[in-house]
């Protein structure tokens, strides 16, 4: 018999938003978390893997906390403009609280902070959105795992429908996962999409890495910057790009006046 629309249970519980209470603790931690750390890091993270962050975490407490996500509580706790600066300068770190990055307070000095979060360098598999770092191509025949990150070993018959679905022209054949013919998952540079950032993590293949770095710091009223912004570097990599384009269009085009120069005959006038 039809289930009753009478008898269907009604959940009534809701995920709660965090509210203002929660909002107040995060303010209130930050302000401790200066008045008892020497340093104040922002830190900028590539790839995010919550495993690993996790493991840095661990690893370095508890000489440094962290913090990440809202971003506009921990600027407003340090304080944005010089009034409202807990200690002089903070105002600085508080500016630089924008987009993918995250607030770290610790007794580590610049050297062994930055040590530490190059060791934390970890390698993975790539996302949608990455960029390749290898041009990987599967030839035609039986479908085999063949990235470093795998056991050499061919992929069981029930992945191949899924296979197919990811975009392979992959067919079974008495049981054997083959591909029907030679396929480039990427070239050096390709943005992966969501699709060939899983074929190359069934194949094995990571070509992402987990990073953390400091971008600036705070100590003793003092305010440092570390390395370069994140959109100053795209602005640099974006112009050496451009620069590059022009002159290989450039080259192209000398190239041809040349060509066509030699291939030029002069005409014989009759007196």
């Amino acid at each position: 018999m039809p289930v009753s629309k009478r008898a269907k249970v009604q959940h009534l519980s809701k995920v709660q938003k965090k509210d203002r209470a929660a909002k107040e603790a995060i303010f209130e931690a930050v302000r401790e978390c200066v008045s008892n750390h020497p340093y104040v890091y922002v830190v900028r993270v590539a790839n995010m893997r919550n495993a690993h962050l996790k493991a840095l975490r661990e690893r370095l407490q508890p000489d440094t906390r962290f913090f990440f996500g809202k971003n506009r509580v921990l600027a407003k706790a340090l304080g944005s403009t010089e009034p409202e600066e807990m200690a002089p300068g903070l105002r600085h770190i508080a500016e630089r609280l924008n987009g993918h990055v995250g607030l770290v307070f610790s007794s580590l000095g610049v050297e062994a902070m930055q040590a530490a979060l190059a060791a934390a360098t970890r390698e993975d598999f790539a996302r949608a959105g990455t960029r390749a770092t290898a041009r990987i191509e599967l030839p035609a025949g039986p479908l085999v795992r063949t990235g470093p990150w795998s056991d050499k070993d061919a992929f069981p018959p029930n992945m191949e429908p899924h296979l197919r679905s990811l975009g392979l022209a992959t067919s079974l054949v008495k049981g054997v996962v083959m591909l029907t013919a030679p396929v480039v998952v990427c070239e050096i540079g390709d943005v992966l999409t969501p699709e060939r950032a899983h074929i190359l993590k069934h194949l094995g293949y990571p070509m992402a890495h987990f990073m953390v770095e400091a971008t600036c710091v705070w100590a003793d009223g003092t305010f440092t910057e570390l390395v370069q912004t994140a959109e100053a570097m795209m602005d640099a990599v974006a112009m050496d790009d451009l620069a590059m384009k022009k002159a290989a269009a450039k080259a192209a085009l000398d190239a041809d006046d040349a060509d066509a120069d030699a291939d030029a005959v002069p005409m014989l006038v009759a007196a």
